[in-house]
């Protein structure tokens, strides 16, 4: 589904200089040298050796180009030493997967659709060209795929669209999302392994959410302060592990998702924000931090776990029987009332009151995480 790509002479660059340029605008540029080796700084490196200082295009990492002979010397002392072109190929890489919704318009969706007709025709029919117009395939696809999700699965992708098609377009493509959840996660971690995440606290979601009903459909409903405050609070949080590239996910509620992945986009581009709709019930989860935290949360070595309820969410809902259960079984003398809403009850209820799936780390003896957490 990727067009060519065209390769020509520009002038105004220097003459080792290159440019990633999607749909007119610039995604990516930087200075390769034909001749030398890029070592790179990972964070394994035992001594330096000598080289031009420079930042790696791709991803910024402190890098060095030296000469073909001292390639054997960088290895020993622990860079990662790649060639000129290898340094362009990752770069358009990295500048293709992030701008994939740029390069994907009607004549994209137009293919998926009639590869899909092979395949199961019924389904295209009642899918377009009514309720969906090729257009709106194309724009919820497109907003998945700004987000890194892969359209290999286009026909779970196309049954969920028809099932959510009364919806606005952004809508259907976070009902395609719960959907395909378990995919989605698996770009994150494997199968095997518990996923890493971030979350939000109750009553920063609860605050999220009521700025999120006034208009479900805007891209940016917080107030520009506290959207600052967030952004900050969630790099702070992500620092440590993108400083160990350990993969992880920020998890927030279904509602207020999408606005939150588009608040952190730039900030945190290639980190997935998913939903908790879209994480299997059978997948671990260990919370490594949570934003927002107040004295539910305290502090400790590297993270942050959330107290009682079988999704470990919150504190459970003192109203409802089986979440006062959940208090007992944790030992939680003082069961507070979930801010979270009727989802949070649901998977509660859902949860029958006696599976514990595994997620995070749990409470110890005294009810409260232990664990750290980033506050606002």
């Amino acid at each position: 589904m990727v067009p060519l790509v065209r390769v020509r002479d520009e002038l105004s660059l220097a003459p080792n200089a290159y440019r990633i340029v999607i749909a007119g605008v610039c995604a990516g540029e930087g200075e390769v040298y034909p001749d030398d080796l890029l070592a790179l700084d990972a964070g394994d490196v035992e001594r330096p050796v000598d080289g031009r200082a420079v930042k790696d295009p791709t991803f910024g990492l402190d890098a060095l180009w030296i000469g073909a002979e001292s390639r054997t010397d960088a290895i020993v002392a622990g860079y990662t030493v790649v060639d000129a072109s290898t340094v362009i190929a990752t770069h358009l890489n990295r500048a293709i997967t992030l701008g994939a919704g740029h390069l994907f318009g009607l004549d994209e969706a137009h293919k998926l659709v009639e590869s899909l007709k092979d395949h199961a025709p019924q389904l295209v029919a009642a899918l377009t060209p009514a309720p969906l117009t090729t257009a709106m395939i194309a724009a919820v696809c497109r907003s998945l795929l700004n987000e890194g999700i892969p359209l290999k699965e286009f026909r779970r992708i196309a049954e969920a669209m028809l099932d959510s098609a009364a919806s606005p377009p952004a809508l259907i493509a976070e009902a395609v999302r719960q959907r395909i959840g378990p995919i989605i996660v698996q770009t994150v971690v494997p199968s095997q392994l518990p996923l890493p995440a971030i979350t939000l606290s109750a009553t920063l979601e609860a605050m999220l959410a009521q700025a999120v009903r006034v208009d479900p459909t805007a891209d940016h409903p917080f107030e520009p302060s506290l959207a600052h405050r967030i952004v900050e609070a969630v790099s702070e949080g992500a620092a440590p592990l993108l400083a160990t590239a350990r993969p992880f996910a920020i998890v927030t509620s279904p509602t207020t998702r999408r606005a939150l992945a588009r608040l952190l986009r730039h900030a945190l581009p290639e980190t997935r924000v998913l939903s908790y709709a879209e994480v299997p019930d059978a997948k671990a989860v260990d919370i490594v931090a949570v934003v927002g935290g107040r004295d539910d949360v305290v502090a400790g070595g590297g993270g942050a776990t959330m107290r009682c309820c079988p999704l470990r969410r919150t504190w459970p809902d003192a109203g409802n029987d089986l979440c006062r259960n959940w208090a007992a079984r944790f030992r939680s003398a003082d069961p507070r009332a979930c801010s979270v809403g009727p989802p949070h009850r649901l998977a509660c209820a859902r949860a029958g009151g006696e599976r514990d799936r595994g997620r995070g780390s749990g409470p110890n003896r005294d009810g409260r995480a232990d664990r750290g957490s980033a506050r606002l």
